[in-house]
């Protein structure tokens, strides 16, 4: 109530100073207006106030714990599915490589023995990626013109059926 005063009289002097009826500015409010603290300070105490309330009644506090418990899931969810997003290309990218050495660690026996015998020896030599590069051109159909005009025979192993 004594705010609504202040203000009225705030309003008054403002109207009368205008209209010149009276020569002195109006005085400002004095009505205490919070700072900003104390307004966060009020609302978080509000909550507080509030989150008691909730924690106190056995209904309330059952619902408010699966809120809290369905929000946390959700979120966890949520970073696994951002992560995942994050990593498959990497993932992806590194099951390839490893299927490529593992590719080259056990030279299958369809390769000529002409590109076999280059491959060991740049692999001796600790050339892996030469390696590597060379398998790959084997495979996608792009070996080199010196392998081609060796006359290499492809070996192909026999299926466990044609051995009876």
């Amino acid at each position: 109530m004594a705010q609504l005063t202040e203000i009225l009289r705030y309003v008054v002097q403002f109207i009368l100073y205008h209209l010149g009826l009276n020569s002195q500015k109006p005085d400002p409010i004095q009505i205490p207006v919070p700072t900003e603290r104390e307004v966060k300070w009020q609302d978080y105490l509000q909550d507080r106030r509030e989150l008691l309330q909730t924690l106190l009644d056995e209904k309330t506090r059952r619902v408010w714990i699966k809120d809290r418990c369905r929000e946390a899931e959700h979120r966890r969810a949520q970073v696994i599915a951002r992560w995942r997003a994050d990593r498959v290309p990497d993932c992806d990218q590194a099951q390839k490589t490893v299927a490529r050495l593992e590719r080259l660690a056990r030279l299958p026996h369809q390769l000529p023995e002409n590109i076999r015998f280059a491959i060991r020896n740049l692999k001796r030599q600790g050339q892996f990626q030469s390696a590597l590069k060379e398998l790959d051109r084997f495979y996608n159909g792009k070996a080199p013109a010196s392998y081609s005009s060796l006359g290499a025979k492809t070996r192909v192993r026999d299926s466990p059926k044609n051995e009876l």
